[in-house]
């Protein structure tokens, strides 16, 4: 069998979770092959941009229902195995492989001889993922400067297609908001001329503006709502962030009677509320 996948021009791992979720769908799966296809309109007969956790829901989910459609995948043929991809009669040496017998029913002009299946996604395939993100600080008085000492986000993901995408996914969507509450910002001058137009000023973060994120992925809830089971995993990092940070900050700066109102909590906004502080306080 060679499921086929139209995918975008994309590289989230799509590839690795579509072949993922074929050997987990279905018993023998190793003598299968997955074939990719870049998505064109002279393949597909309809579809979107994919977005958010669009892949995990849609291509996931037409991908499950095609694996486990009616027809030759479920079709009942008793007395034949499939060992190693290849079809063998019960009790005698008569064999033939996948790929074979695809082509011999290419051959007969029947529908129903044809080795095929699909599904498609017609509907709305929400999902809502949960999570509590959690971090220590350090804020230097003098300089304004925030490390961050420690971040722990602990994510709900519904069902993991393929652990090494999700870790990757939820750690780099930390990071990703590490860097737009602390470092990433949009300036300009009076004459609403941008400042800060090139990464020389328009910083994002590294490996040294993060510690290593404590990453806990939780799979107690499975979605109802899609056939995996699957929810966003990418998200819970990049919305969580801010708040955790800005907690924390507050909380750093809580004995100077500064609270957070705005990000991001660049070292000259906190110096800026540290000086009005030490004002009101003469």
């Amino acid at each position: 069998m060679r499921p086929i996948a139209l995918l975008g021009t994309s590289a989230r791992g799509e590839r690795d979770a579509v072949a993922d979720i074929v050997a987990q769908s279905r018993e023998g799966a190793a003598g299968f092959t997955v074939l990719f296809c870049c998505a064109s309109y002279d393949l597909r007969k309809l579809g979107q941009a994919l977005h958010a956790q669009g892949r995990s829901r849609v291509i996931g989910a037409a991908t499950s229902r095609a694996i486990g459609a009616d027809g030759f995948l479920n079709a009942g043929i008793t007395g034949f195995h499939l060992p190693g991809g290849r079809f063998k009669v019960a009790g005698t040496e008569r064999a033939i492989d996948v790929f074979a017998a695809a082509r011999l029913a290419d051959e007969f002009d029947e529908s129903e001889l044809r080795l095929e299946a699909a599904a498609e996604i017609t509907t709305m395939l929400p999902t809502f993922p949960n999570g509590c993100h959690a971090c220590e600080v350090e804020v230097d008085i003098d300089t304004g400067a925030v490390t961050l000492v420690r971040y722990v986000g602990v994510d709900d993901v519904g069902r993991v297609v393929n652990p090494l995408i999700v870790h990757g996914q939820t750690v780099g969507a930390a990071v990703q908001g590490i860097g737009a509450t602390i470092l990433e910002e949009l300036v300009y001058d009076d004459n609403g001329q941008l400042l800060s137009g090139t990464f020389m000023d328009y910083t994002l973060p590294t490996s040294t503006d993060a510690p290593a994120i404590d990453s806990i992925i939780l799979e107690e809830a499975p979605s109802p709502l899609n056939p995996l089971g699957v929810k966003g995993a990418g998200e819970g990092g990049i919305v969580a962030t801010g708040a955790a940070l800005a907690n924390a900050v507050s909380h750093a700066l809580a004995s100077l009677g500064i609270q957070v109102t705005a990000l991001p909590l660049s070292p000259d906004r906190i110096r800026s509320w540290i000086r009005a502080s030490s004002t009101q306080s003469l």
